[in-house]
């Protein structure tokens, strides 16, 4: 009798190990799919995306990417530095499931659609602070996890303010969209069916993001608690080096940001202006990457410059490589960062790894980790601010410098590995309910 109860569970322990076993195949045998729309726009989201494809396949995971503009990979390595990746297909994103057009659609599209999407293990969305990706008629039965990674909930925001409409014409102009058949939607209703699509997407996915300060926002937005924070990563040991190496440092202010209005650059130039009547000999160097569509914006700084007659001391660069970003660090003293509310700022994490002072709005992702006497409310605070931080000793440098290595590239991998092995968990205890019921098996 004693035997044979111990057979019975042996039995049993060796079909739940075997049911595992077969989930852990099934699952792991699947790709993964990234969604961004646009990798070669030089930010912080585009650096992100790329090292969590990198993260994916060092964990044995095959990739295909969907975006609207096809990566040029050459600039993009010019600007993050080198990196090695291996996907399987690049190609373009059905914005049917931006638009939310599979509603009206026929039966055999919306099949092909589920069918296409099921063979991924999870579907990851890499900017979906922007770009909302959402189908109703696949999320239900869709045995993959889809996770949203979204630095702030912003669509709805610049939907309301009138600025998202220069997405909205990308989208369709690089897009596979059947134009003829949906040119009879105005402007207006596509913009209500992002917004649409976009309140879906939140409130059914599986959110990720990269701060308490973004975590905050989401959730008070939708009501709906975030999944996990993982904050960007930072290339500790390239910028670790400049801080380390370069000593001797001239009054000299960087700025880093994507010339887009959205990063509120003119906020620079005017702390420059205020600065002159202090540090007369001080320079200014306003780092960024462009996409055609903010050549006017980058016009306007360059004629505010002008009328703050601050010609010789301003000076605009685009598109500068990481070399040359490298070099212009080592010699400068402050990371000046414009914009309120930014997400995290992964360039003011970068800049302190160099060995620059941070100077930041006082609201935003980049308080979290930014000493607060380094915080301003006002142009005038800054001021005073990058005037103290001028006078920092090389030693007090050195010790802020560590304050980053919290977001090492490694950190950010293992982050990400603890993300995704507790969603491929979850998936086996739904897939195998006996692995939920261990503790229950009748042993009698």
């Amino acid at each position: 009798m004693y035997k044979s109860t111990i057979n019975k569970v042996i039995i049993s322990d060796l079909t739940i190990l075997v049911n595992i076993f077969y989930c852990i195949i099934n699952i792991m045998k699947n790709n993964i799919k990234i969604i961004h729309e646009d990798l070669n726009a030089g930010g912080g989201s585009e650096r992100l995306t790329i090292t969590m494809m990198e993260a994916l396949n060092e964990m044995g995971f095959n990739i295909d990417l969907e975006t609207i503009t096809t990566p040029d990979w050459n600039k993009i390595k010019k600007w993050y530095g080198q990196f090695s990746l291996k996907i399987e297909k690049i190609k373009k994103i059905d914005l049917s499931n931006v638009f939310g057009l599979f509603e009206n659609g026929n039966d055999n599209r919306k099949q092909i659609s589920f069918k296409e999407e099921e063979k991924y293990t999870l579907i990851i969305n890499a900017h979906g602070d922007i770009l909302p990706y959402y189908n109703s008629n696949n999320h239900r039965t869709l045995k993959s996890k889809i996770i949203t990674y979204c630095h702030y909930p912003l669509t709805p925001r610049l939907i309301h303010h009138g600025s998202y409409k220069k997405f909205l014409f990308k989208f369709l102009q690089n897009s596979t969209l059947d134009h003829e058949r949906n040119f009879h939607l105005k402007e207006k209703e596509l913009l209500y069916k992002i917004l649409s699509t976009y309140d879906l997407m939140m409130r059914n996915t599986i959110i990720v993001t990269n701060s308490q300060f973004s975590k905050q926002a989401i959730e008070n937005y939708y009501g709906k608690v975030v999944f996990s924070i993982l904050n960007p990563p930072v290339d500790i040991e390239t910028y670790s080096k400049v801080a380390l190496n370069n000593t001797a440092r001239e009054n000299t202010i960087i700025v880093i940001a994507r010339y887009s209005p959205d990063k509120k650059i003119e906020t620079a130039i005017k702390i420059a202006r205020n600065l002159y009547k202090f540090i007369p000999d001080f320079k200014m160097i306003i780092i960024g990457n462009i996409l055609s569509d903010n050549y006017d914006y980058y016009r306007y700084l360059q004629s505010l410059i002008g009328i703050y007659r601050l010609n010789a001391n301003v000076k605009l660069q685009l598109n500068v490589p990481l070399n040359n970003v490298l070099k212009l660090m080592a010699r400068s003293k402050i990371l000046l960062h414009p914009t309120l509310e930014e997400p995290f700022g992964i360039s003011v994490a970068e800049g302190m790894s160099a060995g620059l002072i941070p100077v930041v709005p006082f609201k935003g992702g980049n308080t979290e980790f930014v000493p607060a006497r380094f915080h301003f409310k006002s142009e005038e605070e800054a001021v005073k601010i990058i005037i103290d931080a001028m006078k920092i000793s090389v030693e007090d440098r050195l010790k802020l410098s560590k304050f980053p290595n919290i977001f090492s590239v490694h950190n950010f991998k293992t982050n990400l590995q603890e993300i995704i092995q507790n969603m491929v968990e979850k998936e086996l205890a739904i897939s195998s309910p006996q692995i939920k019921n261990k503790n229950t098996i009748n042993r009698n």
